[in-house]
C-alpha cells in the first residue's frame, strides 16, 4: 500500500533528495550511565511506560559531554526532542560554561532570531526547529543531539537545518552522546536503541514519500520503552 501511494505521488509531483553523506560526519560519544540505572528503573515503576522520565534522567548524564563538544566561542545547534525538565538544565549548563545561549521551542521562540542575528552562539531547540526554518546554516556547522527525534524522516529534516544551500563549512558535524551501562560484557543502552530505530528508515512516510522499503516492523514509542525497560529489568 505504501509503494502504491508512492507511485501516485511520484506521478503527481516532484521531490528532490540531495545526497548529504559526503559532507556529513556523525560521531558518537559513549557515556557510562551505570550510576543512574536504578533511577531509570524506578521511573517506570507503577506507571505506564513513558520516554520523558528516562530522557530527563539521561539528559543529566549527557550534559557534560554536550558542553564539552562545543568549543569556547563556537556556534552550534543543540537539539532535544523532549523539553519538559530538559531544556532548563541544558541551557543552565551551557551558560555556566560561558556559551551565549538562546532557546527555540514551541513556547519560547525569540531565541531563533537572537541566534540568526549573532546575539547568541548556541541555540537549544526542540522539534519546532525541524521543518520550515532557514538561516541556521549561515551560523553553525555543528549539531549536538541530546534527545533524538522518533523517525528517520524527522532526523533527516533536523540535519537539513544545517546541511543546505548557504552552508560554508566543508563538513557538518553531528555529535550523538550515547549512554550505556555494561555488566560483564552485557550492554543496556537506551540511546543506542533510539539510534537503531532511526537507522531502520521503516516508517510509512519514508515508504510513501521517498519509496524507502521498510526493513522490518517499526516499533511504536511505547513499545520501544517497554522493551528497553524489560531488558533493563532482566539485566
Amino acid at each position: 500500500n505504501c509503494l502504491a501511494l508512492h507511485q501516485r505521488l511520484v506521478r503527481l509531483g516532484s521531490r528532490w533528495m540531495p545526497q548529504w553523506e559526503p559532507i556529513v560526519t556523525e560521531r558518537e560519544v559513549p557515556i557510562d550511565c551505570g550510576a543512574v540505572l536504578e533511577e531509570v528503573r524506578r521511573s517506570g515503576k507503577g506507571r505506564r511506560f513513558e520516554p520523558l522520565p528516562i530522557e530527563q534522567i539521561l539528559t543529566r548524564v549527557r550534559i557534560p559531554a554536550i558542553v564539552a563538544a562545543i568549543e569556547p566561542g563556537e556556534t552550534a545547534l543543540v537539539y532535544t526532542h523532549y523539553v519538559d525538565g530538559i531544556v532548563e538544565p541544558l541551557v543552565a549548563a551551557l551558560r555556566e560554561a560561558g556559551h551565549r545561549t538562546s532557546v527555540f521551542t514551541g513556547e519560547e521562540r525569540h531565541g531563533l532570531e537572537d541566534f540568526r542575528a549573532g546575539r547568541s552562539d548556541v541555540l537549544v531547540a526542540s522539534s519546532a526547529i525541524a521543518t520550515g526554518v532557514d538561516g541556521l546554516q549561515y551560523r553553525a556547522s555543528k549539531l549536538v543531539v541530546n534527545c533524538l527525534p522518533w523517525t528517520a524522516a524527522e532526523y533527516e529534516q533536523l540535519k537539513g537545518r544545517l546541511i543546505r544551500q548557504g552552508q560554508q563549512a566543508p563538513t557538518v558535524e553531528v555529535i550523538l552522546p550515547v549512554t550505556f551501562a555494561d555488566n560483564d560484557g552485557v550492554e543496556w543502552s537506551w540511546c543506542r536503541s533510539r539510534i537503531a530505530r532511526n537507522h531502520w528508515k521503516a516508517t510509512v512516510a519514508d515508504a510513501a514519500v521517498d519509496g524507502v522499503i521498510p526493513k522490518g516492523v517499526i516499533e511504536s514509542e511505547s513499545a520501544l520503552v517497554a522493551r528497553s525497560m524489560k531488558a533493563l529489568e532482566e539485566w
